[in-house]
């Protein structure tokens, strides 16, 4: 019986050394990064990616899904984008070949960039005859409040 133990104990062994060992260290050998890089024009503009704060331009956020997301990007003095951006998978990083890039002992990198050129925003703030509705309303509110006239 003590034989029989024994010998299978060194077969347990033999097999975990042979297989269970190599695959946990090519498995813990993998490394795959995802980092979105967000620039801007003027750089120093305010992110904010699925209505989570980020930073500011230039400045780099670690993903973990493609797809895509909602995006705000603000400066003062500039109008802001708002809308949505897609991040897309490369090649390597699609499943099936998926599998190979985060077991393979390798530091794979995706390394998507997103630009935002802001425009300067107008003097009147982006709304056409603000400033003149406003004069005439001050012209309004001081000859009203004026005593005597």
């Amino acid at each position: 019986m003590r034989h029989r133990l024994s010998a299978l104990h060194s077969t347990i062994a033999r097999v975990a050394g042979r297989f269970v060992v190599p695959s946990v260290v090519v498995m813990m050998a993998g490394c795959v990064e995802r980092t979105l890089r967000v620039t801007s024009e003027p750089s120093g503009a305010t992110v904010v990616l699925n209505h989570r704060e980020i930073g500011v331009t230039p400045c780099d956020v670690e993903f973990t899904h493609y797809g895509t997301y909602d995006v705000e990007v603000r400066h003062d003095g500039y109008v802001s984008w708002i809308g949505a951006r897609k991040v897309s998978a490369p090649l390597w990083d699609i499943p099936g070949p998926d599998l190979l890039a985060e077991a393979a002992p390798l530091h794979v990198r995706s390394n998507p960039t997103w630009n935002f050129v802001l425009e300067v925003l107008p003097p009147d703030g982006g709304h056409p005859g603000v400033v003149e509705r406003a004069q005439a309303m001050r012209r309004e509110v001081e000859t009203a409040a004026s005593p005597g006239d």
